[in-house]
């Protein structure tokens, strides 16, 4: 028997029926689809279907996008886990749901942005045969039409209230309201001083970017940069000149930087870039760029400061630890003195970038 709750949104009245046959194909305990929020980087069950005493998703129920099954599944470049243990051990479906099987295919509008997955899981063995999955994608390609319609018509009816203000005076305050909330949002994920995107707006598109590498299998590398003796600059020169040196960093990131490339600036002294499309080689030959044009844009110093950069590239280290290989490789960067290159996992390179 099949637990079946009630939605009334029109996303759940269309999904509903195709997720139903989904479920009876599939074998799975429970199927379900979700929304993602990429903003507040949450992840919501819009529809579940559960079978009675298997694996139980609750509709409205939400996890946060670190945490989420869909996160981990994409990440490895594949859209299903016969064995949930051996390969994201320590995940919330092993550890917390005892899944053995998980499924997800994302729903993808025609720019390429994830809006939603369509998912299965089960704490048996059960693998998804290949035609199964392909109805998934088609389900998915429905529903990523249907939720860019209902987008667009979220905004329709925000443009049609605007549109029956009473007075140009109350129309430009709106306007006005709007325009403020949408600086202040962007404002919220810009750090201020160098231009770049602050830890938090820096995380949301670097969740971004690894989702999508992993979805359309291309490698991409994670620098992690640190300003050497960087207190020494702020004690001796002044935080003044503390702020020449981090915005001078930022500057040269952004000159660097491809289009595709994704900076920031997470906090303190360190720097974050995040480079698709880019193998170990490529990630290496970028730092040394960045560590050359560094030295020779801090005129203001009679010795410009020095920067530590560790890589790691998805070719050599699964996307779910792609920031955590990274720092360790700054950290041995650090540790080996400094003004260097370190790449996860691999041996100190280019040891006085000067």
């Amino acid at each position: 028997m099949i637990t079946d709750p009630t939605g009334t949104s029109e996303l759940a009245h269309v999904a509903r029926p195709l997720l139903t046959l989904m479920h009876r194909l599939s074998g799975l305990e429970t199927t379900f689809i979700s929304r993602i929020d990429w903003a507040d980087q949450r992840q919501e069950v819009v529809v579940a279907l559960n079978t009675d005493g298997g694996l139980q998703i609750a509709e409205k129920s939400w996890v946060d996008w670190s945490d989420s099954m869909c996160r981990w599944i994409f990440l490895s470049g594949h859209e299903q886990s016969t064995d949930v243990a051996g390969d994201f051990p320590g995940s919330l479906g092993d550890v917390h749901l005892g899944m053995k099987t998980f499924v997800a295919v994302p729903i993808v509008t025609g720019e390429d942005e994830v809006l939603g997955t369509v998912c299965g899981a089960s704490r048996a063995t059960i693998p998804v045969a290949e035609e199964t999955l392909e109805m998934m994608r088609l389900v998915s390609q429905a529903l990523g039409h249907l939720m860019e319609s209902e987008v667009a018509a979220r905004a329709d009816r925000l443009r049609a209230e605007h549109a029956e203000l009473d007075s140009m005076a109350m129309r430009a305050q709106a306007a006005d309201a709007v325009n403020v909330a949408q600086a202040l949002e962007t404002l919220a994920l810009i750090d201020s001083l160098t231009g770049l995107a602050n830890r938090r707006g820096f995380m949301v598109r670097l969740e971004e970017e690894l989702a999508r590498s992993g979805r359309h299998d291309y490698p991409i590398a994670v620098l992690r940069l640190d300003i050497d003796k960087f207190k020494a600059v702020n004690d001796t020169h002044g935080h003044d000149a503390g702020d020449r040196v981090l915005a001078t960093l930022g500057a040269v990131l952004g000159d660097v930087a491809r289009v595709e490339d994704v900076s920031g600036r997470p906090g303190g002294d360190e720097f974050a870039v995040a480079l698709p499309y880019c193998n170990t080689g490529g990630a290496r030959d970028i730092a040394a760029r960045i560590a050359d044009e560094f030295a020779a844009a801090q005129t203001f110093l009679p010795h410009p400061c020095t920067v530590s950069i560790g890589i790691a590239n998805s070719l050599l280290t699964p996307r779910r630890e792609i920031w955590e290989a990274a720092d360790r490789a700054l950290y041995a960067a650090k540790r080996a003195g400094g003004n260097g290159t370190h790449t996860w996992p691999g041996a100190l390179t280019e040891a006085a970038i000067a």
